[in-house]
């Protein structure tokens, strides 16, 4: 989602209670099966024009029978242009980049072992693994109220099977929003280097290190949400690209040896960030699924209590600055509206 997990002091609760399961199931992980290729059979494109009930109720159904994972040690074949640019690291630098073209090089020192032969780092690959991981079993509502639904998988993903996948969708009426209702505007308002730091107080540093605007390393340096926990950071690769009525952000974490952590900050591995905005019609949608390591324990009943708060303020602020600023998009300016009371 990009905000961090924050709470507040409670009574009587067990901080030392691990975020993760204390029962592991070795065949649910793949580190140990590097050479698997998952791949997706494709999906039928939903229409661009979906009612609220009919949106929510399409992604609580049960996987359905064509987006099943299917294993095979067949490779896919990449539609590489012969032109194309790589950074030093791997990162694919042309502006537009073909469906089937890699992201990343294979061979990239930027990705994790638990990614290989997991995650294909193409736009098609990214969006069959969102739709796969959209579309699992087991996931547990936790949340379901007006504009949010939130949703946890306590088995994970094929990257790692210790920690939580969080599923959540999130959805604001355009006739809400005073200026900029396309996705792409709405996008830079959750993730752009600039705009991101004019709202967000919860963070310390949002930094650019290497890429363009479409393939690049992040530091995301969050703040402590109170005196006793640790500053944490995340480095990681991110990509953005637009398909059919949508905007999709993907990112994961870099190997933690590649950058030296800073001093008194924690670095956390964001296994999974994949985050679309899209336009429905009336409404704008915002879909995410993470899964993060935050190096610290943290209860069940602590991500229950939390999560609903802290991603409904997260929410409420994007829709807040969305109507505090006319964005031109095209030249990447801005002019600041005065805030209105609300009524």
């Amino acid at each position: 989602m990009g905000c961090f997990l924050c709470c507040k002091k409670k009574k009587n609760i067990d901080l030392n209670a691990p975020l993760y399961r204390e029962t592991i199931h070795p065949e649910n992980d793949i580190n140990e099966n590097k050479n698997i290729t998952l791949t997706v059979s494709e999906e039928k494109p939903p229409e661009k024009k979906i009612i609220e009930e009919e949106m929510v109720n399409e992604f609580k159904k049960e996987e359905p029978e064509e987006s099943k994972i299917e294993i095979t040690e067949k490779k896919q074949n990449y539609i590489i242009v012969e032109n194309t640019k790589y950074s030093d690291k791997g990162l694919n630098l042309n502006e537009n980049i073909g469906d089937d073209e890699l992201l990343l090089k294979e061979d990239s020192p930027l990705i994790c072992d638990y990614e290989k032969g997991v995650i294909t780092f193409t736009h098609n690959g990214f969006i069959n693994l969102f739709n796969y991981l959209w579309n699992l079993d087991n996931y547990k509502t936790t949340y379901d109220k007006e504009d949010l639904t939130i949703f946890l998988r306590y088995e994970g993903t094929p990257m790692n099977s210790n920690f939580y996948l969080i599923k959540m969708i999130y959805k604001i009426k355009k006739s809400d929003l005073k200026y900029n209702k396309d996705p792409d505007s709405i996008m830079d308002y959750c993730y752009d280097i600039k705009l991101r730091m004019l709202w967000d107080d919860a963070l310390k540093l949002y930094e650019r290190y290497e890429g363009n605007d479409n393939a690049f390393i992040i530091c995301t340096w969050g703040k402590s949400p109170a005196f006793f926990i640790s500053e944490r950071e995340t480095i990681e690769k991110r990509f953005r690209f637009s398909k059919d009525n949508a905007v999709y952000i993907m990112s994961t974490s870099i190997p933690l040896e590649m950058y030296e952590p800073k001093e008194d900050v924690v670095r956390f591995v964001d296994f999974l960030n994949l985050f679309k905005v899209s336009d429905e019609g009336d409404y704008i949608y915002f879909t995410s699924l993470n899964q993060v390591d935050f190096k610290m324990p943290i209860p069940q009943i602590i991500i229950n209590m939390t999560l609903p708060n802290t991603s409904k303020s997260w929410y409420a602020n994007i829709k807040k600055f969305a109507n505090s600023i006319i964005y031109d998009r095209v030249n990447k300016t801005y002019e600041r509206k005065e805030e209105e009371e609300d009524n």
